[in-house]
């Protein structure tokens, strides 16, 4: 009986570890891709920001070409 408990505690053990590796490695790949997704937003943002000063500097290019007339 004792071999088999040990053969038993031996591949749950197994089984565990396995779980462990498969769990990092997903919380790795989560990480990576919650980077990817921060990086992506600061772009989205930054380019936002840009388009709206360039909006803004080209009314007021617009406004001023208008009063010159």
């Amino acid at each position: 009986m004792e071999k088999i408990e040990l053969l038993f505690n031996g591949w749950i053990q197994n089984i565990y570890r396995q779980h462990e590796r498969l769990q990092g490695n997903e919380d790795q790949k989560l990480k990576i891709k919650d980077f990817e997704l921060e990086s992506i937003d600061s772009t989205a943002k930054s380019f936002e920001e840009n388009m709206e000063f360039t909006a803004s500097e080209m009314e007021k290019w617009l406004i001023k070409n208008q009063l010159d007339k």
